[in-house]
């Protein structure tokens, strides 16, 4: 990643030929498309607008060019790079302005409610639009049907998770340009500013206020919203994670059962990390570990 992050940075036209390689073949391994992304990111933070410009604009054209070549998966005709480009842009832009991960985690959460809205109003029904994507969706999977989603509820709360899911690719992305940066400018630093995500109390009432707010009004996006507002919390959590195993100085494989729990329950974990950053709001538990220390070290 160090290497790809020095080559990224010799140059605007460095930056987009390997955007542009993995932005590409993001339309088969779609996991890359985090990583295109995310040297669009470092692009972003570290060099002027006109450099980063460049890279996006072209990182655009040429996604968008390839795919005309290339036969899509079922549901996904436009590649996923090209939805999280503006959302990632505007994300890293405040976190270089304001060097707070929090606060570029929340600009991305915004897209993403502003996602879950947009399908809301456009489609009339978002079950019902997610419904007849998901019959084309399912098309090329052997022995999948839709009606196994609306079976299990997952249906209702379908256009929530994608708008969750939106919002974890563009702060995922992010972190991956915030992480290349610190590996090249200031080691050590990226772990140092993530251990500070934490949000305000006021933060917890506003989004509060909006979720009464959407309540009056559809109880569809409301559960939308609710997911959706899961996902800066989470990284809150996260942060109260490695915090509390860095600073205490335990072994990293204290961090091996939450992650193992994402990958095979993600809807445990990702519940359990926002309860957790929610919990911090009040308890602030990085505060208690520093002073444990401190008192140690005395």
């Amino acid at each position: 990643m160090r290497a790809l992050a020095n080559f990224v940075m010799q140059g605007p036209y460095q930056a987009l030929v390997a955007a542009c390689i993995l932005g590409a073949l993001s339309q088969f391994v779609l996991p890359l498309a985090l990583f295109c992304c995310g040297i669009i990111a470092l692009c972003v933070l570290s060099r002027s607008d006109s450099y980063w410009l460049i890279v996006l604009i072209g990182t655009a054209l040429v996604v968008y060019v390839s795919s005309l070549f290339v036969e899509s998966r079922p549901g996904l005709e436009t590649p996923v790079v090209l939805f999280l480009l503006v959302p990632l842009a505007a994300s890293a832009k405040v976190l270089r302005v304001t060097q707070s991960q929090s606060l570029a985690i929340m600009v991305a959460a915004v897209f993403a409610a502003l996602l879950a809205v947009s399908i809301q109003v456009v489609s009339g029904d978002a079950a019902q639009w997610w419904a007849s994507w998901l019959e084309g969706a399912v098309e090329g999977v052997k022995g999948a049907t839709y009606q196994g989603f609306e079976a299990d509820g997952t249906l209702r709360l379908m256009n929530g998770l994608v708008a969750m899911m939106f919002g974890f690719a563009v702060t995922s992305s992010l972190l991956i340009g915030r992480w290349m940066q610190a590996a090249l400018y200031n080691p050590g630093g990226f772990a140092e500013e993530f251990y500070r995500v934490r949000y305000p109390i006021y933060a917890l009432g506003v989004l509060g206020v909006v979720l009464i707010v959407t309540a009056l009004f559809s109880e569809a996006l409301l559960y939308d919203l609710l997911l959706v507002f899961m996902m800066p919390f989470f990284f809150h959590g996260m942060a109260v994670l490695h915090c509390t195993v860095d600073v205490s100085e335990r072994s990293k494989n204290y961090l091996l059962p939450p992650y193992l729990l994402l990958f095979v329950m993600p809807q445990y974990a990702i519940v359990g990390m926002a309860f957790l950053g929610m919990a911090d709001i009040f308890l602030n538990f990085r505060k208690a570990v520093y002073k444990r220390k401190d008192h140690d070290s005395n």
